[in-house]
């Protein structure tokens, strides 16, 4: 059964009494794919209900009885999947680690406490001051939930891996850790704060927006920093989908919800936790003529960074304020998941005879670096000068992997160019299309990837040789950006927003069904002018935001790459099922029996990037 909460998170599911019985679970699944669950052990009589919280302690709990072979409560599974003699020991685990921060919070009677059962607001106070102290993740080698303090500022070693945390009956919540009034962090008081008065000015017309003093926000004092930079970008081009009017206002009527701290960090030089990363669901009517003109609601998560300044008078977040992340180049990095089903049978054996491509799945880091950075004199980008950079942190090579042009432009993304961390001279090129660093892969099986090809410069030197467990949400990465005109780099920051799950887990994560494009990828076949790629929704699978051909000819020995953008990406409902993909005038060649074929679809789930291909080996 499903359905969908009110603004508030408040739902009622029916469900017929006689067809569900326990143990039962229940998901709720945010705008960007984020995953909580809750489990329980009892049933409704007919006509009666039963109270079931979801909420990062719940997630706990049902992580703590799933079976291991699961891999975490994001993944499909259902409640034949829990063990509920393990659901008392749970509870009590759960309460035995944040019962001295309910007691901090104003809870009584901390014995009567069931974070499944027990009825409480969602309001900062009490119960909810204690969830908002928390920071959900999951553990990247064994999908299990983690709960960290989330006020208190990760720490990083000097290899980048984060410095464990965690919460737990062993080491419980600290006081000092929750989210009251009276805390410096950025607590759910102030933020909240912060969004209600976002959303009243949202809610002007333009005109009118522009005439609100508190609004226009002129001394940068209360919502956004006069010094606000996100990635060499202002607010208007940071969210462009939002501020997609032609004078680049925000599109009236859109709203912020769902506000989540994800964690605190502490800026360079600084002696106090001054930076909090804050991901927002953003909803929108529609957007304006700089996104397409849409006239269909869209719903999608955006990530904030504000920064803590205790002069502040009259900020709306107390002594808070968005300020971005202050980085003056056009780059991130994020999780990037690859899965592949090869659709001829006979080439589908895990062995490495030069011949055989397998189903598999891959997890890496993808680094997202322009070489346009924002231009605001003129609001517009251009290109930086940069020539190459290197990056460093946990699950890359020991002396980096070095990203560089892939053409003349200075202005296209960056390509991997060499994992040995060689900075080339200014003007190299690199001819390699990927982006990301694959760090390891599995058969879709579970099986170690026996045809990995570890001497390409995108991969790992072996399949299975990193570990992921080390590569935690917050895991921080340094780039050396080199520009021409000077042989010393910059250095730039930047934390992992979600953790790169081991491949072996990237295998139970729903996705796509592509199986209807068998025609169009199994040779021979006929020149065509344009191609379709198609699917089958699933639930819980990635959003779709984009498809490539990728025609890798034995025949003629070319790559030929062209894409199509998905219309409805971020629509509240999407039902889209294919998408046509046009190569210009020059069409697409007819293929032989000996050629490889692939089609790709792209998009993203829970802050990482997702790539499913379906392809034909000969």
């Amino acid at each position: 059964m499903s359905g969908t909460t009110d603004a508030n998170g408040k739902f009622l599911l029916k469900y017929k009494t006689s067809v569900f019985k326990p143990p039962m679970v229940l998901r709720v699944v945010d705008a960007g794919g984020n995953v909580l669950a809750s489990a329980t052990d009892e049933s409704a009589a007919t006509g009666k209900v039963h109270r079931i919280s979801v909420n990062p302690l719940t997630d706990k709990i049902t992580s703590d009885i799933l079976q291991g072979a699961v891999t975490g409560t994001d993944k499909a599974y259902d409640g034949s999947k829990l063990d509920a003699s393990k659901l008392a020991s749970a509870k009590a685990n759960l309460l035995a680690s944040v019962s001295t921060a309910l007691q901090t919070a104003g809870f009584g009677d901390t014995s009567k406490f069931d974070a499944v059962k027990s009825v409480y607001a969602y309001d900062g106070n009490g119960v909810d001051a204690v969830i908002e102290s928390i920071s959900h993740t999951r553990d990247p080698g064994t999908g299990v939930t983690q709960l960290r303090a989330k006020l208190t500022g990760i720490q990083n070693n000097a290899d980048g891996t984060v410095v464990s945390n965690l919460i737990t009956a062993a080491t419980p919540l600290p006081s000092s850790a929750v989210a009251l009034p009276s805390n410096p962090a950025l607590t759910y008081s102030k933020l909240n704060a912060w969004v209600v008065e976002l959303n009243r000015c949202l809610a002007l017309a333009p005109a009118a927006r522009a005439a609100d003093a508190n609004c226009i926000n002129n001394t940068g004092e209360r919502l956004v920093s006069n010094s606000f930079k996100n990635s060499s970008m202002d607010l208007a081009a940071s969210y462009s989908n939002l501020f997609s009017n032609t004078d680049r206002s925000a599109v009236q009527g859109s709203t912020a919800s769902n506000p989540v701290v994800l964690f605190t960090a502490r800026s360079s030089g600084s002696n106090v936790d001054d930076i909090a990363v804050v991901e927002l669901t953003i909803n929108q009517p529609g957007t304006g003529p700089l996104a397409g003109s849409s006239t269909t609601p869209i719903s999608y998560t955006s990530t904030f960074v504000f920064r803590r300044d205790d002069n502040l008078t009259r900020a709306v977040a107390g002594n808070w304020i968005l300020k971005g992340n202050q980085r003056n180049f056009n780059w991130s990095i994020e999780p990037e998941y690859f899965r592949s089903t090869q659709a001829n049978p006979a080439r589908q054996a895990n062995v490495n005879d030069g011949k055989n491509y397998p189903s598999f799945a891959t997890a890496g880091l993808r680094l997202n670096f322009s070489g346009a950075s924002f231009d605001p004199a003129t609001a517009t980008f251009k290109a930086s000068g940069v020539y190459a950079v290197r990056l460093t942190g946990p699950g890359l090579p020991s002396g980096g992997v070095v990203w560089a042009p892939i053409d003349t432009t200075g202005t296209s993304v960056l390509r991997i160019l060499n994992k040995t961390g060689t900075i080339p001279s200014p003007g190299t090129l690199t001819t390699v299309p990927q982006r990301d660093f694959r760090m390891g892969g599995v058969t879709l099986g579970g099986e170690p990837l026996a045809v990995w090809n570890g001497n390409l410069v995108y991969r790992a030197d072996s399949p299975s040789g990193t570990d992921f467990s080390k590569i935690q949400m917050a895991a921080q990465y340094q780039a050396e950006i080199y520009v021409n005109g000077s042989s010393t780099p910059i250095i730039e920051t930047a934390r992992l927003t979600a953790p790169i799950q081991a491949p072996s887990l990237v295998t139970s994560t729903p996705m796509h069904d592509m199986s209807g494009n068998l025609a169009a990828v199994a040779p021979p076949r006929a020149a065509s002018s344009t191609v379709t790629t198609q699917w089958v929704r699933v639930a819980g699978a990635p959003t779709i935001d984009s498809a490539s051909t990728y025609y890798m000819y034995n025949s003629i020995n070319k790559l030929i790459v062209a894409s199509a953008n998905v219309s409805d990406a971020l629509s509240v409902k999407p039902t889209s099922t294919s998408v046509t993909i046009s190569n210009g005038a020059a069409g697409f060649p007819a293929a032989t029996t000996a050629d490889y074929l692939e089609l790709d679809i792209y998009g993203r789930l829970a802050r990482a990037y997702y790539a499913q291909g379906y392809v034909y080996s000969p």
